[in-house]
């Protein structure tokens, strides 16, 4: 009873083995521009991380934004000190 028990065993984890190996050799590879690249937090476009603001709150989340979005956010803040 225990060898059977120990050889499904062995079949199972050479069966979880080979397609995790197989998962491994068929993943596509990661290009550098895909490294660089990161989406705005607001308008959620994806651009380069060296023409994102970056900030970080609390050493937990990172914050990108785009140059298109604190430009909207200045215009909104100077609107707002108008309207006041």
């Amino acid at each position: 009873m225990i060898t059977y028990l120990a050889i499904v065993f062995l079949v199972l984890i050479l069966v979880i083995a080979y397609f995790g190996i197989k998962f491994l050799i068929h993943q596509k590879s990661i290009s550098i521009d895909e490294i660089n690249n990161e989406k705005c937090s607001l308008c959620r476009n994806k651009l380069n991380k060296n023409k994102l603001i970056v900030r970080e709150v609390f050493d937990v989340k990172v914050f990108f934004f785009c140059k298109n979005c604190i430009v909207n956010l200045h215009n909104e803040l100077t609107q707002k000190k108008i309207d006041n």
